[in-house]
């Protein structure tokens, strides 16, 4: 029985058999938090070009065998509150839209907009000025967002959070 996320809104047994090949396709921290006290986060730029392009997909290839699944990150949770004991190496891959576009990656075929629990279009800013509430967040970006995430003022950012990302 296929996982419908259209249709089955219930929260889901993860315990269930049902779900566990879901769970296994699934990468961590996408269901559930990753649950660690530390964290690194490594951010990369890549480089234009069609042989570029290809390694940078292959590395992705290659790196996507070592993500942790949802399945294994449960079971790294129940081991860790059974012996408090360090479960190891949570590890996971988030693509922006400018990396989606980098990998050629059709528009149909990207994240788009989502409206948790059909809120309106819009809201207004800290200004009372109409503000656009999910209007396409993950193709423009955060900052388009700043005054619905109640963000400081673009202008008093650091340089580097003001510049577009580059390919």
């Amino acid at each position: 029985m296929p996982l419908n996320l259209a249709t089955d809104l219930e929260p889901i047994d993860q315990d269930e058999i049902v779900y566990q090949d879901f769970l296994e396709d699934l990468q961590g921290n996408i269901l559930n938090g990753h649950g660690r006290d530390h964290a690194v986060h490594i951010f990369l730029t890549f480089i234009s070009g069609t042989e570029e392009r290809t390694k940078v997909k292959a590395w992705i290839a290659d790196f996507a065998s070592k993500i942790t699944s949802a399945k294994n990150q449960l079971e790294a949770s129940k081991e860790y509150k059974c012996s408090k004991t360090d479960v190891g190496l949570f590890s996971h891959f988030a693509l922006s839209a400018s990396g989606y576009d980098y990998l050629k990656v059709p528009k149909n075929k990207q994240p788009h907009e989502s409206k948790p629990q059909k809120r309106d279009d819009s809201v207004p800013d800290r200004f009372g000025n109409p503000a656009p509430f999910y209007a396409n967040s993950f193709q423009d970006g955060l900052k388009s967002r700043q005054a619905v995430l109640l963000d400081p003022l673009v202008e008093s950012w650091e340089m580097d959070l003001k510049a577009p990302l580059m390919h």
